[in-house]
């Protein structure tokens, strides 16, 4: 039968659901170059992949950080493009550890446990 898949021995019945429209504004900042994964550039010698992810989890599921030591730098993945944005705005200038942070889109690298890039 048509749109129907058996997995693990069940019959299942496979539909399509009905796209949500993205919000414009989302899409021109998309558009723009914004992504899930932000560079963080004004870091102190003493913060940590587990720092920036106290310092970002407010603003939603980190998928993954990082620091390069000894370069001030670092990247976060957050959950959705939306939840980056968001991050972005407000803590792009925002002290952590008594060091101001320029804070800008980074380029996504695909993570093997998340391949899709999700926009909400």
């Amino acid at each position: 039968q048509m749109g129907q898949v058996v997995i693990k021995q069940k019959a299942c019945v496979v539909k399509f659901g009905k796209a949500r429209p993205v919000n414009p504004q989302l899409m021109q900042q998309i558009n723009d170059g914004a992504t899930r994964a932000l560079y963080v550039k004004g870091l102190g010698e003493e913060v940590t992949a587990e720092t920036l992810n106290s310092f970002f989890d407010s603003y939603g599921p980190i998928v993954s950080s990082s620091v390069l030591p000894g370069k001030g730098i670092g990247f976060v993945n957050l959950s959705s493009i939306r939840l980056a944005i968001n991050a972005k705005e407000k803590l792009n200038g925002a002290e952590l550890a008594g060091n101001a942070l320029t804070i800008n889109f980074a380029k996504e690298v695909p993570n093997k446990k998340s391949p899709d890039r999700e926009v909400g």
